[in-house]
């Protein structure tokens, strides 16, 4: 733990974690830019059911992702097995239900602007 934190405050004499401090800042800011997103998220779109929706599509298309390609160095290295598997069954079943959901919303308030308009 200790050597944990000398490599995150940049105190490592040694220099095998030179790009730790970076890697620190990055990894905060982009948590602090997400969760801005999922204010922006719940204030415009229909509350939090999208953000439910949006959240599960997340974790197997990054799951996919970091399948298809390796970190370091970065490049394209697919490794296929069981659990890809049930990572693209679930892709299957989960996009389109997200593209139902939305033709779906949309004709309800279609519908309810329509029941609305003819009310007045």
């Amino acid at each position: 733990m200790k050597y944990g934190a000398r490599c995150m405050y940049g105190q490592d004499e040694t220099g095998t974690c030179v790009n730790a401090v970076a890697a620190h800042w990055v990894f905060v800011i982009s948590y602090c830019l997400a969760n801005l997103m999922v204010f922006v998220l719940v204030r415009f779109a229909e509350g939090a059911v999208y953000l439910v929706v949006v959240q599960a599509i997340t974790t197997p298309l990054g799951s996919l992702f970091f399948t298809l390609f390796k970190p370091e160095p970065f490049r394209w290295h697919p490794e296929f097995n069981i659990t890809v598997a049930f990572r693209l069954a679930g892709l299957c079943i989960i996009v389109p239900a997200v593209v139902f959901y939305n033709y779906f919303g949309e004709l309800e308030k279609r519908r309810a602007a329509r029941r609305a308009a003819s009310i007045n």
